[in-house]
């Protein structure tokens, strides 16, 4: 008979899997501490999330109220400068009309005495011409012209600013007139070069006009008047001179 085999043990496990075996429980310990770390993380961040969120409205309302209160604040002030400014010039309008109606008045009583000098007359015609009253200003600056006893260049002024009376009444001839006279007295006058080519202008007669702002610029190049109307009324007639004039209807 055949001798009897001894039970044999059952063979060992590799190392490895030993060794992966009794390192699996460590593992998954690690990974459960790892996860509830995380877990707790995510939700002390929700935690302060939700803090954030409760509190987040009321700055911002806050802040919305401060923004809203200094544009408030911001129109107010313009408010109160526009106000203020249209206040100031409105009572410096009436305080310099209280004094031309005064002025006027004065020197008004003094020539119906027949006591008002020819400085006086001047004067007068020029308040009269502020206040756009212009048939009373004719009359006394006439009255001046008659009773002048300055210089000749002197009186160009009053003949300025007859032909600005007579402007204000449409009687560009009569205006044309005086404007020549005061550059006839004060060939420098560059104001009354200026009224008369303005005259000359509004009587359609553009050449005459081209040449007063032309004497203008001579004796003051830098005129900003002069050379803006002289640049625009030269070009009107470069381009009229080779257009035939057409016969006036009589």
């Amino acid at each position: 008979p055949s001798p009897r085999r001894r039970a044999s043990a059952p063979p060992a496990a590799p190392a490895s899997r030993r060794a992966g075996f009794a390192q699996g429980p460590r593992i998954a310990r690690r990974s459960c501490t790892a996860s509830a770390a995380l877990a707790l993380a995510e939700v002390h961040d929700f935690e302060a999330g939700a803090s954030l969120a409760a509190h987040a409205p009321a700055e911002v309302y806050e802040l919305a109220v401060s923004l809203d209160l200094t544009v408030q604040g911001t129109y107010l002030l313009v408010l109160l400068l526009l106000l203020g400014g249209g206040g100031f010039l409105t009572g410096r309008q009436i305080l310099i009309r209280r004094e031309l109606d005064m002025t006027a008045k004065d020197l008004t009583d003094k020539a119906r005495k027949n006591e008002a000098s020819s400085d006086e007359f001047f004067e007068l015609g020029v308040v009269l011409l502020r206040k756009r009253y212009y048939a009373p200003a004719v009359k006394n600056l006439k009255s001046a012209i008659e009773t002048w006893e300055g210089d000749e260049a002197d009186l160009s002024q009053v003949h300025n600013a007859l032909g600005f009376a007579y402007v204000g009444m449409n009687s560009l001839s009569a205006a044309i007139r005086e404007y020549r006279t005061a550059v006839e007295f004060q060939p420098g006058y560059v104001v009354a070069w200026n009224n008369l080519a303005d005259a000359y202008e509004k009587a359609d007669q553009l050449e005459e006009a081209l040449e007063a702002y032309q004497e203008a610029l001579r004796y003051d190049p830098e005129n900003e008047i002069a050379n803006r109307q002289s640049g625009k009324i030269g070009t009107k007639v470069e381009r009229m001179r080779g257009i035939p004039k057409l016969p006036r209807q009589k």
